[in-house]
């Protein structure tokens, strides 16, 4: 996972995924999850992505909103990210 000079509206960061970056939309999304998934709408296309790129878990809900959870590499995706790596 590295910071890369970005390109148009894609984020600068990888993922590790081959040429799989996220957006800026992806990164807000992921932050969401980990923090405040009571702001996150139940038609959120992000989430698609971030649980493709195995960042994001979605568990179905035994009522209500489903359960979001940040994985593993979800995690180490948004560590780096705070350290600027």
């Amino acid at each position: 996972m590295a910071f890369h000079a970005h390109d148009g509206w894609r984020s600068a960061f990888d993922v590790g995924e081959g040429d799989a970056m996220l957006s800026h939309h992806e990164l807000s999304t992921l932050l969401l999850v980990k923090d405040a998934t009571e702001h996150i709408g139940p038609d959120c296309l992000e989430l698609g992505a971030l649980r493709d790129l195995q960042l994001v878990e979605i568990e179905p809900p035994e009522s209500g909103q489903p359960l979001l959870r940040v994985t593993q590499r979800g995690d180490a995706v948004l560590r780096a990210f705070a350290r600027g790596a």
